[in-house]
């Protein structure tokens, strides 16, 4: 079977125009409202997609983790809760991102978060980066049939080897994988853009950069290196 390179209709596929996602990710800080005014903010800049972090802190974290020491709260579990979204917010954030011509992609981090994103009929998963190695949740996610975006950071090159094999044979319709440097935000000499064009040579995949700086450069180096998700 010929590997399919599309998400949402869109070819993904090597030396296609950038594929940029607006990552809203946990920027609406809990309201509903906000997350409608980042879609419409998205939509707004040109972007392609919007890609939201779907989650229950309640199943990601034990009661008692800490909280970063820099922060006020007793504890990270109670942190996280302020910055979930009801799943009852969903149909919603993703008809308004639909009404403005936006893919809409999600970052599940459990199997119920894949079961109502499926129902709900989104464009591709997105795997984070410290779950890479959580099989399960990919094969979760690839069994929707949707496309499955990896996230690489922190990874090594057998992480992500056993990650394309495991969306790829659970039955993800497409699989893209993104360099990404998990540090926040990360200083431009610790880049290291060129994995880039090294995660397209090894896996003949569409490939893409998850930019945690601060700066436009990463984009145009990653793009000129082979990205086609940004």
């Amino acid at each position: 079977m010929s590997q399919c390179h599309e998400i949402a209709g869109r070819s993904i596929a090597r030396g296609e125009p950038l594929a940029v996602i607006a990552e809203i990710g946990l920027n609406h800080n809990g309201s509903v409202d906000l997350a409608h005014r980042l879609i419409e903010a998205s939509a707004d800049a040109g972007v392609w997609a919007i890609k939201f972090q779907v989650f229950s802190a309640d199943r990601l974290l034990t009661a008692d983790a800490p909280a970063p020491a820099h922060l006020q709260a007793g504890s990270l579990r109670g942190l996280v809760q302020q910055l979930e979204l009801d799943d009852a917010a969903y149909p919603g954030l993703i008809s308004h991102a639909r009404d403005r011509g936006l893919a809409v992609i999600a970052t599940a981090f459990d199997e119920d978060a894949v079961r109502m994103l499926d129902a709900l009929r989104i464009d591709a998963f997105k795997i984070a980066s410290g779950d890479l190695t959580h099989v399960l949740l990919i094969e979760a996610a690839a069994r929707s049939g949707r496309p499955v975006v990896l996230s690489t950071g922190m990874s090594t090159d057998p992480d992500v080897a056993r990650a394309v094999d495991c969306a790829a044979a659970a039955g993800a319709t497409a699989i893209a994988l993104l360099h990404c440097v998990s540090a926040y935000p990360t200083p431009d000499d610790q880049q290291n853009l060129r994995a880039v064009a090294t995660l397209a040579r090894t896996y003949d995949r569409p490939v893409g950069l998850s930019d945690h700086g601060m700066g436009g450069d990463a984009a145009l180096l990653a793009c000129a290196l082979g990205a086609t998700v940004y």
